[in-house]
């Protein structure tokens, strides 16, 4: 019997921009994500770092968008949202998965590419 395995999706991008965290997120999620707005949770996402998530999933995704801008940038990230690696893992699903760093930097370099204030750092892979 032919093995099954189950492809998860993750991936970062960095992106340098002196913009506010949240007007930088609310330009992707117009350019990328239909508008859903990113929110600050009860618990932050990433301990000690500004960020902001989509509440909602997308395409089984979580979405996150943080950092401190300037020099030290801002990442967009996604990956599974959820309990999804827990079920695959309780069903004994093999899975790989699939990185979309450099899809996600050729999205944003041409979603962005009127915003010469916002620069996409290309991934090195």
């Amino acid at each position: 019997m032919e093995k099954k395995i189950v492809y998860d999706f993750w991936g970062d991008c960095e992106i340098k921009s002196n913009w506010k965290i949240e007007n930088l997120a609310e330009i992707i999620s117009a350019k990328l994500f239909g508008n859903a707005p990113f929110i600050y949770g009860e618990h932050s996402i990433w301990e000690e770092i500004p960020s902001m998530y989509i509440e909602r999933n997308i395409f089984g995704m979580l979405v996150i968008f943080g950092g401190y801008g300037g020099e030290s940038g801002y990442t967009l990230r996604v990956q599974p949202y959820g309990d999804f690696g827990r079920y695959l893992h309780t069903n004994k699903i093999e899975n790989e998965g699939i990185n979309l760093d450099m899809y996600l930097y050729h999205l944003l370099k041409q979603s962005l590419k009127g915003h010469s204030e916002i620069q996409i750092i290309e991934p090195k892979i």
